[in-house]
């Protein structure tokens, strides 16, 4: 996911960042506490099962300079239904998507995909269902089974093949429990470093603001800024979060609901503009409905058939992993 290359690559430039900043402002004794709260939090949810709606704007910029002709290149929508199981290392998928093409599709014609997936530990089973929304329709359904990296289940976004709501939220905090303890630790101890950056910590009533600021002295990136906001309220979780640099603006906006003594998200929206790619733009808004939390496994849940997944006789299973 683009996100994930944009933090690795500000994470990649803090050793060769000069700063014209480097000072160190307000509460900061709060970043290991948002530490702890965003990781407490995250490990709490174990099984998770519910439904979601997902919208996805792909925009891109057919003008020369200044985003002056501005499109939708093309829209998405689905609904899906999923099961998480965090300690089987298992997630299963019922996906109903509408995709619709608008610069090369004048009379903005649908297709409608259905797909039922499960990523059970290093493999993925995936049914494509036709490109049809009749249910019994004899046109064959294909089951494919593929190899998928061990420990990636946390990173699967919508875009893959597997939605994964926890997966989400742990790409949303990402690395800042480990940063904001280290930052603080360096400050604690005396040996924080103008080449570090800009650290401003800032309260108002519930909510707090955490800046940072880094100057890329190669000129790539040029000035990197990042604020994120912090609610008290909801147990310190993140609502809202900007990055910027030369050539990307990152944007979250995040809503929670209090769940069997768990924070979870009910509606997130994505912003991203990139500039080093033909000035493309990216929007996504994400719902999700929570219906069971933390509830031992059904065994029914974790099993792989393909009846189970909708195949029928004289449906096609290809299997990659042999």
């Amino acid at each position: 996911m683009e996100t994930r290359k944009y933090r690795i690559a500000a994470g990649i430039y803090l050793i060769c960042i000069g700063l014209v900043y480097g000072t160190v402002s307000g509460p900061v004794e709060l970043l290991p506490v948002i530490a702890d709260a965003l990781e407490n939090n995250l490990e709490k949810i174990r099984t998770w099962r519910g439904s979601a709606e997902y919208e996805s704007y792909h925009f891109v910029d057919l003008g020369k300079d200044n985003y002056s002709n501005i499109v939708i290149d093309y829209e998405e929508s689905s609904k899906i239904t999923f099961y998480v199981n965090q300690d089987k290392n298992f997630i299963r998928n019922s996906s109903v998507t509408v995709r619709t093409e608008k610069q090369h599709n004048p009379e903005s014609l649908s297709s409608v995909s259905r797909t039922e997936s499960v990523l059970d530990k290093d493999k993925i089973y995936l049914v494509f269902f036709p490109f049809q929304e009749d249910p019994n329709t004899s046109e064959p359904r294909r089951l494919m089974i593929m190899n998928h990296e061990e420990g990636a289940i946390v990173q699967v976004w919508i875009g893959s093949v597997v939605f994964n709501p926890r997966g989400i939220l742990q790409e949303m905090i990402s690395v800042l429990p480990q940063r904001f303890r280290s930052i603080y630790q360096s400050i604690s101890e005396g040996t924080y470093q103008p080449s570090f950056g800009e650290v401003a910590v800032s309260r108002e009533g519930d909510l707090i603001t955490v800046y940072r600021a880094l100057k890329d002295v190669n000129g790539t990136f040029g000035l990197i800024e990042e604020w994120y906001v912090f609610d008290t309220s909801i147990g310190f979780n993140m609502v809202s979060c900007k990055m910027t640099n030369a050539l990307q603006k990152e944007t979250w906006q995040v809503s929670y609901e209090l769940f069997k003594d768990v924070y979870l998200p009910t509606a997130i929206t994505y912003f991203r503009e990139d500039h080093a790619n033909g000035k493309k733009i990216f929007k996504s808004n994400i719902t999700i409905k929570t219906e069971m939390l933390n509830e031992p496994a059904e065994e029914s849940e974790l099993i792989i058939s393909p009846g189970k997944m909708g195949l029928r006789k004289g449906d096609y299973i290809v299997d990659h992993t042999k």
